[in-house]
């Protein structure tokens, strides 16, 4: 059993006895900590798994890999950099050797979703749905993009502005979005 922990760590036990088999702590250097906090107050929504691996969207940035029998890094790519003020939202969906991760942000840099390869961390596609910075001041939470769906060889994901968007998950191209607000001008 694979477990998300407060302190950017990832906790890895047996799910028959309790005992810990590995904890992985991620070591969040002073410079990013100016702009995503220190890591004992770090937080991460969801964790994924896929095949022999635990992907972790941590706080300073990374996409990272550990490996699910020993907690040793297998791969990490850098997704943002901390200073942008982008922060990973949602939580890791892996769907066809791809780690499907999204995230908010605060200087319209950043706020896109990303595939990357499940074996080797390269990004295959991102893509940024374009919401206007206005509607950041519209919710709770700035721009963000909150959660990922993945079905039929599609993606879907709901953008603050109200448009549901649905992407070709192998190239992450626009197929199609529609309106799903009944007033655009009205706050929600």
């Amino acid at each position: 059993m694979y477990l998300a922990q407060p302190g950017a760590s990832i906790l890895a036990i047996d799910a028959t006895t309790g005992d810990e088999i590995w904890n992985y702590r991620r070591n969040i250097s002073s410079e990013a900590a100016e702009f995503v906090g220190r890591a004992e107050t770090a937080r991460t929504k969801n964790i994924g798994i896929y095949d022999d691996m635990v992907f972790y969207p941590a706080p300073d940035g990374y996409l990272v890999a550990l490996d699910v029998r020993d907690g040793r890094v297998r791969w990490e790519t850098e997704v943002f950099a901390p200073e942008t003020n982008t922060q990973h939202t949602g939580g890791v969906l892996v769907d066809d050797g791809k780690v499907l991760t999204n995230r908010s942000c605060k200087q319209r840099i950043g706020c896109f979703i990303s595939a990357h390869d499940a074996q080797t961390g390269e990004e295959i596609w991102s893509y940024d749905p374009l919401v206007p910075k206005s509607w950041g001041r519209k919710a709770c939470c700035d721009v963000v993009n909150r959660g990922v769906a993945v079905w039929k060889g599609s993606v879907f994901f709901a953008s603050l502005d109200g448009r549901l968007i649905k992407l070709d998950a192998k190239t992450g191209k626009l197929i199609w979005e529609i309106n799903t607000l009944l007033d655009r001008d009205k706050d929600y």
